[in-house]
Formats: structure tokens, C-alpha cells, sequence
């Protein structure tokens, strides 16, 4: 493909002083239609139905059943500055909803393509390559739904569009209400794993108890509000009583990713900011144990979560 800086020689000229009416030829037949000035088009184009069918069946065919599409919108259509073999391209832009079915790394950059629904089943973490890692998103629940915007190119061929390629114009992000309430989940699950190492402590946080005795007490590095900056130490101990770290990750949080292991954790693995202090137990009700910074969602010092209304 190469890009077109100068006047598109196929364009005629404007008939109205805000519509441009052209006739696009192709080998086999002509496409009549009606773009502004601006270059959208608004008769002629693409078919939505039509885009949206082929943009289910790519995401169906290279998930294998694994990601469905929720719902397609498209938001505009217009005509591109490439050129491929004298023809003119058009996109369609689009906003999009997809449920993943089962837990999986999503790759949506497989081989380096600018949109793919290929996925890898969660068992296969520590063998898939890195550079395809760090392309991934880790879906840590079945029917997890993200959002993402994108585009479809489409190339004219005898009286019709054919789909040439897709690309995403932004990164997939769990969907809003989802993304809520997982984050509420990863804070209650936090908050059991807290309370149950606490029994078999002496009804103390690993926080309150010391070193000696298997606690974190001196590794504790507290501001003012009693956050604490060393709370890998302490999410480090609940390894047994949490089982994954990816709970650690609010999914609405793109700047983490979830460790391969507890003995991998870094802050880089970590959303909740988690409170420490003699006053956190859970004999005091009131008191902040970890706060999901995004969501605002309080994981009480009782094992409660307070779900932020924002």
C-alpha cells in the first residue's frame, strides 16, 4: 500500500460547496457514492450488517468459539489516503463489545497483525513466547467483557465492498459494570486470604506480627494515611491462602500485569494500595485494610467490601 499526499486523481470534481458526488470505477463494474467534503461517506458505503457479520466471523474463527461479539456500532465511513493496485480504500470505524468465554491470554497483536482474537489457554503461560506475553490480555474469568474501538478496511470489487483488513484504534478494556465488580470479588477474596492467615496467627495480620514468628511487622513502611509501601512483603505471605497473585490486579488497571508467581511479585503486579497498622485488625470495623484506587472500592479491616458508587 502506498499513501496518497496529492488529489486523488479518481475523485471528480465538487458538485455542491459541502458534498462531493463521484463515481469510484473498478474493472468490473462502478460504485456510485456520496461523500462530504471531509471525505465521509454517507451513501454507497459498506453495509453495516455486512461489516459486522464478517467482524464476527474473524473473531470467531481465530478465537476458536472462545471470544464472541456482544455488540457493533459503527461510527463513521470514509474514504483513506492508501492506494493499492490504483484502487481507493475506504474504513469503517466502529465500537465494539466481545465476551471472552473461558480464561485464556487474548493476543490482539498475533504475528504482529494490528487486530487478532488469537488465544492460548491459561495452562500455556509459562511456554508461550514472551514477545506474545506481552501482547496479551491475561482474562482471568470466564465472560469477562471488554470494549475496544477499531476499524474495518474495505476495498471496491464488482458493484460491492470487500472486507481487506482489520485494525484496533484502542486497547480492549473490561467493560465498565465487569470490571466493577470483579474488582470487588479480587478485594473480598483478599480480604478471606487476610482473615485466614489471621486465624492460624494468633487472630493478627501478618503486618502485626514480627519477622520471628513468620509475620512482616519490621519490613512495614508506612506514609501518613497508613499506606504502605512495602506491600509486597505482605501480599507475598498469602500465597497459600490466595492461590493466584492476578488477584492483586484490578482488571480495569492496563499499567499492571499479573506475576507468573508469588515469588515473582512486584509493584508492578500490584493495583490495591493495602493499609497496614496495630490499629488494622479486624476487630475495628472502620478501618481500611486495601482501596482499589480506581474504582474506589474499600476492602474493610473485617473482611467487608464498601463498593464505591462513582
Amino acid at each position: 500500500m502506498k499513501r496518497k499526499h496529492s488529489a486523488e486523481k479518481n475523485r471528480l470534481a465538487i458538485s455542491f460547496s459541502f458534498v462531493i458526488c463521484f463515481i469510484c470505477a473498478v474493472v468490473h463494474g462502478e460504485l456510485r457514492l456520496s461523500v462530504t467534503s471531509s471525505g465521509e461517506i454517507f451513501a454507497g458505503g459498506p453495509v453495516a450488517s455486512e461489516a459486522q457479520q464478517a467482524f464476527e466471523n474473524r473473531i470467531k474463527e481465530q478465537s476458536e468459539g472462545k471470544i464472541k461479539l456482544i455488540s457493533f456500532k459503527p461510527t463513521k465511513t470514509k474514504f483513506t489516503d492508501v492506494e493499492l493496485d490504483d484502487r481507493i480504500f475506504c474504513e469503517m470505524e466502529f465500537q465494539s463489545e466481545v465476551q471472552v468465554l473461558d480464561q485464556c491470554f487474548w493476543v490482539i497483536n498475533y504475528h504482529d497483525r494490528p487486530l487478532t482474537f488469537k488465544t492460548f489457554p491459561s495452562s500455556r503461560s509459562n511456554t508461550a513466547n514472551k514477545s506474545v506475553r506481552e501482547r496479551a490480555i491475561q482474562v482471568e474469568r470466564s465472560g469477562d467483557k471488554f470494549t475496544f474501538s477499531g476499524s474495518i478496511w474495505f476495498r471496491p470489487a464488482t458493484n460491492i465492498w470487500t472486507v481487506a483488513g482489520f485494525a484496533s484504534t484502542s486497547d480492549p478494556e473490561p467493560s465498565g459494570d465487569v470490571a466493577s465488580q470483579t474488582c470487588v470479588n479480587n478485594l473480598r477474596q483478599l480480604g478471606v486470604s487476610f482473615l485466614l492467615w489471621s486465624v492460624e496467627n494468633g487472630d493478627q495480620y501478618q503486618f502485626n506480627v514480627s519477622t520471628n514468628k513468620g509475620g512482616t511487622l519490621e519490613l512495614c513502611n508506612r506514609d501518613k494515611a497508613g499506606f504502605d509501601a512495602n506491600a509486597i512483603a505482605h501480599f507475598r505471605l498469602l500465597s497459600d491462602t490466595l492461590g493466584t497473585p492476578g488477584v492483586l490486579v484490578c482488571p480495569a488497571d492496563l499499567s499492571k500485569k499479573s506475576a507468573s508467581g508469588f515469588p515473582q511479585l512486584q509493584s508492578a503486579n500490584i493495583s490495591y494500595r493495602l493499609r497496614t497498622g496495630r490499629e488494622v485488625n479486624e476487630r475495628n470495623l472502620n478501618e481500611a485494610l486495601a482501596v482499589c484506587p480506581l474504582h474506589k472500592h474499600v476492602l474493610k479491616a473485617d473482611g467487608s467490601v464498601e463498593a464505591s458508587q462513582e
